[in-house]
């Protein structure tokens, strides 16, 4: 494999292996999630360097990372109806 200096997600799924292209913020999102970082913390990282309105990064972090619970790759410990229904809640 060719090294593009992007970063990737690779998940292995029953005899073949799927892989994830992702964007830096999210590599550096995925970093932040190792059990020690609130989401509202990520957001305020995410937020402060990049010099993004909060809002817009909540919104943005939010999404990412329901996309990546339901697609098995996060380990939150939510249900999907649990994660479904936090994701329609306030910040």
């Amino acid at each position: 494999m060719q090294h593009t200096g992007q970063y990737a997600i690779v998940v292995p799924e029953n005899m073949d292996v799927r892989v994830l292209v992702i964007n830096p913020t999210a590599a550096e999102v995925l970093k932040l999630c190792d059990g020690t970082v609130t989401v509202a913390g990520i957001v305020d990282r995410v937020a402060s360097q990049h010099n993004v309105p909060r809002a817009q990064v909540y919104e943005d972090v939010v999404a990412f990372l329901v996309s990546v619970d339901r697609q098995g790759l996060l380990d939150s410990g939510l249900s999907q109806e649990d994660t479904l229904l936090s994701h329609g809640g306030s910040h």
